[in-house]
Formats: structure tokens, C-alpha cells, sequence
């Protein structure tokens, strides 16, 4: 069980390693994210300013959370995805042969 966990870990570690790899090869100076981002800042900022600090370092805590599960979720099921189909690509097109077939022989 001990090598499963292991593997579990250095397949997580693997996982945030390429997310933040994507992030600074791309996402970072892509237009979108980028103002969504901005727009996301100043959002938190009233927000800030109606509630109680704490509460408002607890929102920030938890979307940042929800947000590091979904990253993981799509990422995970992104890298199987990929294993699939060129797992796929690997197997013989499935002829189906029918009577009719028999029949043009």
C-alpha cells in the first residue's frame, strides 16, 4: 500500500509541476486570463472592504482550494484522456463483417 501512496504523490507532485509549467509558458500572457484575473482582483477587493477580514481570508483560502481540485480533476482526467486515445490509435479498426457480405463473395 506504502508504494501506491508513494506513486500517488510523485504522480501529484508531477501534476502541479506541469500546471505550473502550463501557466508560465502560456496562461500567464494569455488576454483572457488575464483579464478575468484583474477582474477577479478587484471583485475580492469589495468584497474586502464589506467584510470582516477573516471572513474574506476564509473566502480567498476556499475558492483557492476549489480551485486546485478542479485544476487537478481536468489535468488528471486530461493526461488518461490522452493515455485512451493513443491507446486507441494503437488498436486495428474492428471490421464487422455481415450476411450481406457473404452474399457479394
Amino acid at each position: 500500500m506504502k508504494n501506491f501512496e508513494t506513486m500517488d504523490q510523485h504522480f501529484f507532485d508531477f501534476i502541479c509541476e506541469r500546471q505550473n509549467s502550463v501557466f508560465q509558458s502560456g496562461m500567464r500572457n494569455d488576454k483572457r486570463y488575464i483579464k478575468v484575473k484583474s477582474k477577479l482582483s478587484k471583485t475580492f477587493e469589495k468584497i474586502n472592504a464589506l467584510i470582516p477580514h477573516e471572513l474574506y481570508l476564509e473566502l480567498d483560502e476556499i475558492t483557492a482550494v476549489e480551485s486546485s481540485i478542479i485544476e487537478d480533476y481536468t489535468y488528471r482526467q486530461g493526461f488518461f484522456d490522452g493515455i485512451r486515445l493513443m491507446q486507441m490509435q494503437n488498436e486495428p479498426i474492428k471490421y464487422r463483417h455481415s450476411e450481406e457480405d457473404d452474399e457479394e463473395e
